[in-house]
């Protein structure tokens, strides 16, 4: 995952841009607090897409996830930037079927750890 920026008030995972390949996914994940966002480009489909109860957010659309949502991964048809405004962790269901929580730190490690390989 490429981390384009990480904004933090407060403490909390709550903003950052992501650039997302097409055919790349999100693993399965919880939010523990609710999640916005905005596309710049691309398409994400959420939650399976329309035919499962899920969406397309699409170009210049916005996307909400409410907390608590626990869903199977998010699939870019596109290549895909975007932008997450987030309250709180999430834990990510790793393919093992563990649990792995994500927080601000981790995002913000992630971030300084691209944006130095990218500057040598």
């Amino acid at each position: 995952m490429e981390v384009i920026t990480c904004i933090s008030r407060n403490g909390n995972l709550d903003s950052f841009i992501l650039l997302r390949p097409n055919q790349s996914t999100l693993a399965p994940h919880i939010h523990h607090g609710p999640a916005e966002g905005y596309v710049f480009d691309g398409i994400l489909e959420l939650r399976g897409g329309p035919e499962k109860g899920g969406a397309l957010c699409i170009k210049d659309g916005f996307l909400y996830e409410a907390t608590g949502a626990d869903h199977a991964a998010t699939k870019m048809l596109a290549d895909t930037t975007f932008i997450l405004q987030m309250i709180g962790p999430l834990t990510w269901i790793l393919n093992d079927g563990i649990h792995e929580v994500q927080t601000y730190i981790d995002a913000v490690e992630l971030w300084e750890k691209q944006t130095k390989n990218s500057l040598s």
